[in-house]
């Protein structure tokens, strides 16, 4: 029950400052927020913190991603951002690097976004992705590929089309959303026949 307030208030509160930071905040948006909390286990008043400090939207998950794969603060890796540092460059402060973001996409692949990541995989032997070089744009499109997809079990060449597609990530991840509910009402619909 506590953790059940804890989340309406955060969805409360998360509305009110996105609408104070624009016009209105589109659903999608607020769902997103909720995802990326829920996704990487952090409670709900983390995520507004980060939020508010002024990290790009998309940038968020990436934020939490390196705090839990190097168990520190969250706060600190918003500031590192904030203060001009590439996320390549905080990822290796915090003992991450390119193997650390890797994620494994199966399939003919032919995306201008994600294509010239993923080569930089494919040309390189597994024991030297440590030295991978990434970008900015690379490492927040893997992230957030891979939260999606773990998260909604949404594939990833749908999320890569998508982002070729140029939506945002949280309407990818609305969409992903919407695609896992439909999945669970008609799994339901079957066992209640």
């Amino acid at each position: 029950m506590r953790r059940f307030v804890s989340t309406i208030l955060f969805a409360l509160i998360l509305t009110v400052s996105l609408v104070g930071t624009s016009s209105a905040a589109p659903d999608y948006e607020r769902e997103y927020i909720l995802t990326i909390g829920d996704h990487y286990n952090v409670a709900f008043e983390d995520v507004h913190d980060v939020v508010l400090k002024g990290i790009k939207t998309e940038e968020i998950p990436v934020v939490f991603y390196i705090a839990k794969h190097s168990y520190s603060s969250s706060m600190e890796i918003a500031k590192a951002r904030l203060e001009g540092q590439s996320w390549n460059k905080i990822a290796h402060h915090y003992g991450l690097n390119g193997a650390s973001f890797h994620v494994l996409v199966v399939g003919n692949l032919n995306s201008p976004t994600f294509e010239p990541i993923l080569d930089k995989y494919r040309e390189t032997l597994q024991a030297d992705w440590a030295n991978i070089s990434l970008t900015n744009s690379d490492i927040v499109n893997l992230v957030n590929l891979k939260m999606i997809n773990t998260k909604h079990n949404y594939p990833p060449m749908e999320v890569i089309g998508m982002r070729d597609g140029q939506h945002s990530f949280p309407k990818i991840n609305n969409t992903a959303i919407r695609a896992k509910h439909e999945t669970e009402t008609k799994r339901v619909a079957q066992t209640d026949k």
